[in-house]
């Protein structure tokens, strides 16, 4: 029909409603953020009860009705099912939708948030050794961070403007710090030339190239650290599965 429109995304969320029905929330790469109705999703054999679970990939034929969109077809490309079996794996992927969920806004064009959530899924199932879970967290929250526009200076300290002995990054002063003004930002949190060069790495790569690099184990854990406190001071949502993560300490 001439009113359906055909999106790609990510199902974000699923819930029952009524008998036989479900209502979704999509992240989608043109329209964003949208919530739909998926008649008849939870009946058995039904053609959407797959497509609407959540980590599902795929594109999306709606109709956009008088109050809500109508959910018609789903087409999936991914539905990402090792995340499913793996708990620890499984609470990282439903937070990377929490965090890009909270960000995401209807009628915006979210592409690169949605490129950024397929690679990272990829990651997760991936089981690499050189990118443990908490390692893809990290590289995660800060690309999403950047690209919502809490970009910070990394090309030289934020106080005055050396691009020399480059020594700390404090995430309240918006950026690198030399030594000279370390004691300026009493946030400042020490990183060597490493994770200098992975928070640029993180700025200037694109989404699908963002898990090909390598870190050592005291960088991971000072991107880690560092990550964190970034995420706690621009945003202020609740987090369930991060606090499942934080609790099971993985």
């Amino acid at each position: 029909m001439s009113d359906e429109i055909v999106l790609l995304g990510v199902v974000v969320s699923s819930m029952p409603i009524g008998e036989y029905d479900k209502r979704v929330v999509l992240i989608t790469e043109t329209l964003g953020k949208i919530h739909a109705f998926a008649r008849g999703a939870r009946r058995t054999g039904s053609q959407l009860m797959a497509g609407t679970e959540t980590f599902t990939f795929g594109k999306f034929h709606l109709r956009n009705g008088k109050n809500a969109y109508s959910l018609t077809a789903v087409e999936v490309e991914n539905y990402f099912d090792p995340l499913r079996k793996d708990v620890i794996r499984a609470y990282y992927g439903f937070y990377f939708l929490e965090l890009a969920a909270y960000f995401a806004r209807e009628n915006i064009d979210e592409k690169e948030m949605l490129v950024l959530l397929y690679q990272s899924f990829r990651a997760l199932i991936a089981d690499n050794e050189a990118l443990p879970p908490r390692f893809i967290r990290a590289l995660f929250e800060l690309k999403l961070l950047f690209q919502e526009g809490y970009l910070p200076r990394l090309d030289a300290c934020v106080a005055c403007g050396n691009t020399d002995d480059v020594a700390a990054f404090s995430v309240r002063g918006g950026g690198l710090v030399c030594r000279d003004h370390v004691d300026r930002y009493p946030d400042s949190q020490e990183v060597d030339a490493s994770v200098v060069h992975a928070l640029r790495y993180i700025a200037a790569t694109p989404s699908a190239r963002l898990y090909t690099f390598s870190l050592g184990e005291k960088g991971k854990t000072a991107l880690i650290r560092l990550a964190d406190s970034y995420r706690k001071v621009y945003t202020d949502g609740e987090f369930h599965a991060l606090d499942m993560i934080e609790v099971l300490d993985v």
